[in-house]
């Protein structure tokens, strides 16, 4: 009885000691299989962060890649040249085209006149002449005129006796001047009565009776029956 009560234990302590231990070692192992699994978890959360990460650093990197090649792209082309602004042109005024164009190419201005002129100018031995230039200087208008010197013309009376007629250039102030068909070209008529001064001729001596006007003479009428030559114009004379 004495070795029983001092060497071991009693049955029933014995069974709760077992029961404990038991229950210690499932608590244990289920502590040890949760702290596992936090632990997996743990791991795996950290494997996909890793994973994401590295996905993130490849796009930041193939985003560089992309800007780099870009901006290299743009070092290689050209550059833009700097705009030039170039002054705004005037506004364009409405003038008249005749005013603009110089006096040896506005010759097609009295084409038809000279065409005209000489026309009549040739037909001079037919009857009725005197007629047909009246009527010639009343259909264009044109100023007759007699030479009074120190290169001065006033107006003549009638178109029998006048020596020059000027036909108007339109929007001008200048008169294409021809000599008057009906006065024989004489040695009077170049030396005194202004045809030397307004025309080149190939006057000699001696009497022409036709006339042929190859360029007229400009006059430019200044007022008080005063006409100044700008340019003397060339006739062509048969006798």
């Amino acid at each position: 009885m004495e070795e029983t009560s001092s060497g071991l234990l009693p049955p029933i302590l014995s069974d709760i000691f077992i029961f404990l231990g038991v229950v210690l070692s499932l608590i244990l192992l289920i502590a040890f299989a949760y702290i596992w699994s936090t632990q997996r978890q743990d791991r795996e959360d950290i494997r996909r962060l890793f994973f994401d990460m590295k996905n993130l650093s490849q796009k930041v990197k193939d985003l560089e890649t992309g800007l780099t090649g870009k901006s290299e792209v743009k070092k290689d082309e050209p550059k833009a040249m700097p705009e030039i602004k170039l002054p705004e042109p005037e506004p364009k005024q409405i003038v008249d085209k005749k005013k603009l164009i110089p006096e040896e190419k506005i010759s097609h201005i009295w084409d038809e006149f000279l065409e005209n002129y000489n026309h009549i100018a040739e037909s001079m031995a037919v009857p009725g002449q005197l007629r047909a230039c009246e009527n010639f200087v009343s259909e264009n208008a044109l100023k007759i005129l007699v030479y009074i010197g120190s290169m001065k013309f006033s107006f003549a009376s009638n178109v029998q006796d006048s020596k020059f007629w000027a036909w108007k250039i339109e929007s001008s102030d200048k008169y294409a001047v021809v000599p008057n068909p009906l006065t024989p070209y004489n040695d009077e008529l170049h030396n005194k009565a202004g045809m030397k001064e307004t025309f080149a001729s190939n006057y000699e001596i001696g009497s022409y009776k036709k006339y042929f006007v190859e360029l007229p003479a400009i006059l430019v009428y200044v007022g008080k029956n005063e006409w100044k030559i700008s340019e003397p114009g060339v006739i062509r004379l048969e006798r």
